[in-house]
C-alpha cells in the first residue's frame, strides 16, 4: 500500500475527488490542537505572556486599530496595519521556530500515516474490511493507471489496485464525522514521542526558540502599550532589528530544501513509530 498510494504531503491538499482529502483536513484539524497543547516544537515559553501567537500574525493588528469614519485616528491604523501585516506575515514564515513547528507537525503526519496503515493492515489480515467502493477503485484508475503485462502481471497489478482503493476507503473512515475521536486515538502522543521529535527539531533547527520569540514579543507588547502605536507596527519592527542583531534566530530557504525537510519531518516521524514497534515486540518477547 506504501509503494503504491500517491505521496500526499501536508499542505499539498488535491481537489474533492480525491478520497483522500478529507483525511487530510481531518489531519491538519488535530495537527493544530495537538501543536497548541503541547506549545509546538520548542514547548511553552519560560515567561506566560498574552501576545498574540506565531501562528496568527493578523492578531498583531487587532485590539488597538479599531476605527470608524467618526474616528481617523483608528481607520489610520487599520490601513496602517493592512499595510505591515505582509511583511509580518513574510518575517514569521521565516523564523526558526516556525519552521521548526512546521517540521513537528511532518514528523506528526509520517507518524500518523505509519499508524494509520498499521490498523489497516490489522484489519485486513483479520478479514474486517470491506469490498473497495466504485468512487475509490475509479480513483485509483485515474492515478495508478491501467494494469499492462502478463495476466498473472495484471492479477497482481489488480489485487494492488484493491489494496490501494481498501486503504482509501479506510481512512476516509477515519476521518469521517462519524469516527471523530479516531484520529485524536491514532496520534494519541507519549511522553517519549513528543521528547522524541523534539530533540530532532532541536538538532535541525537549534534549542530554545520559543523563549527568543517570547522576548521579542513581550517588548513589542510594552512598546505598544505605553506609545499607543499600532502593534503590527511595532512588532515587525522589533522582529527585523531582532533579526538583524541575531537575537532572533531566522531560517531562508529555497523551495527545494524546504520540500527536502518537509520530507525528512515525514520520514522521522514514519520511522520513529516504527521503532515504536520494535521496542514493543522486543518487550513482548522478554516477557
Amino acid at each position: 500500500v506504501e509503494d503504491r498510494a500517491p505521496a500526499v504531503a501536508p499542505g499539498a491538499v488535491a481537489d474533492s475527488s480525491n478520497p483522500f482529502v478529507q483525511f487530510l483536513e481531518r489531519f491538519f484539524q488535530v495537527r493544530n490542537e495537538i501543536l497548541i497543547s503541547i506549545g509546538g516544537a520548542s514547548g511553552m515559553p519560560s515567561s506566560n505572556s498574552s501576545v498574540p501567537t506565531i501562528e496568527d500574525p493578523r492578531a498583531w493588528g487587532g485590539g488597538i486599530a479599531e476605527g470608524s469614519p467618526e474616528d481617523p485616528l483608528g481607520e489610520r491604523k487599520q490601513q496602517e496595519a493592512g499595510v505591515w501585516l505582509p511583511w509580518l506575515g513574510l518575517i514569521t514564515e521565516n523564523l526558526r521556530v516556525a519552521n521548526a513547528d512546521a517540521y513537528f507537525g511532518n514528523a506528526l503526519f509520517g507518524l500518523c500515516l505509519r499508524r494509520v496503515a498499521k490498523r489497516f493492515e490489522l484489519e485486513r489480515s483479520m478479514g474486517m474490511l470491506q469490498a473497495p467502493s466504485e468512487t475509490s477503485l475509479a480513483w485509483v484508475q485515474l492515478y495508478v493507471g491501467s494494469a499492462v503485462g502478463e495476466e498473472k502481471e495484471k492479477e497482481e497489478e489488480f489485487a494492488s489496485r484493491v489494496a490501494v482503493a481498501q486503504f482509501a476507503d479506510f481512512v476516509g473512515k477515519v476521518s469521517s464525522l462519524e469516527e471523530t475521536s479516531t484520529l485524536e486515538a491514532i496520534l494519541d502522543l507519549s511522553r517519549d514521542a513528543v521528547e522524541a521529535i523534539r530533540r530532532q527539531t532541536d538538532f535541525v533547527f537549534g534549542a530554545s526558540l520559543r523563549d527568543e520569540l517570547q522576548r521579542v514579543t513581550d517588548r513589542a507588547k510594552e512598546q505598544w502599550q505605553s506609545s499607543g502605536e499600532t502593534p503590527v507596527v511595532v512588532a515587525t519592527s522589533l522582529m527585523l532589528e531582532a533579526a538583524n542583531t541575531g537575537e532572533l534566530r531566522m531560517m531562508s530557504v529555497d523551495l527545494a530544501a524546504r520540500e527536502q525537510l518537509t520530507l525528512d519531518g515525514i520520514l522521522y516521524g514514519s520511522f520513529l513509530q516504527r521503532a515504536d514497534d520494535a521496542i514493543e515486540r522486543e518487550s513482548a518477547l522478554g516477557e
